[in-house]
């Protein structure tokens, strides 16, 4: 399966030097990562979930007290970049100081792409805080337009 990072776009990105690192995010970087699935497809998803991992390892390795500065994780059609840690990773987020917003058209999309309802449902509450200070608000296609009810 991984071998379609060692041809093509995915080869030059792979296997040529880099000057991107995900540690750069601790200094203020923001790095984007455009493969779009429709233009690179099950490559482009390999890719974005490979640097997306190592990016999460190392915002829970950093020292915060040493390094306080927040970071985020912003993802359109988060859907397609849910893997095993990501639960985990979210359970965890606030105190490595990430931010995380993660865009989905809507809720079956997160229970497929974690294996059905209760897995879907379990990464929807690892990701929902809640209390006095922070809040969840769902955006649906009427609400960007104007129409919600």
């Amino acid at each position: 399966m991984a071998d379609v990072l060692v041809r093509g776009d995915m080869a030059e990105l792979f296997d040529t030097g880099t000057n991107i690192l995900p540690e750069m995010t601790h200094q203020g970087a923001i790095i984007v990562l455009d493969l779009p699935t429709k233009v690179y497809g099950q490559a482009g998803i390999l890719a974005q979930s490979a640097f997306t991992y190592v990016w999460q390892l190392a915002c829970e390795q950093r020292d915060v007290k040493a390094n306080p500065r927040p970071v985020f994780w912003f993802c359109d059609e988060f859907q397609e970049l849910i893997c095993n840690y990501t639960p985990e990773f979210l359970a965890t987020a606030r105190s490595a100081r990430v931010a995380s917003v993660l865009v989905s058209q809507n809720k079956p999309n997160y229970m497929a792409a974690m294996g059905g309802e209760s897995g879907g449902i379990a990464l929807m509450h690892s990701s929902v805080t809640q209390g006095r200070k922070y809040s969840t608000l769902t955006v649906t296609p009427k609400l960007i337009s104007g129409r919600a009810t």
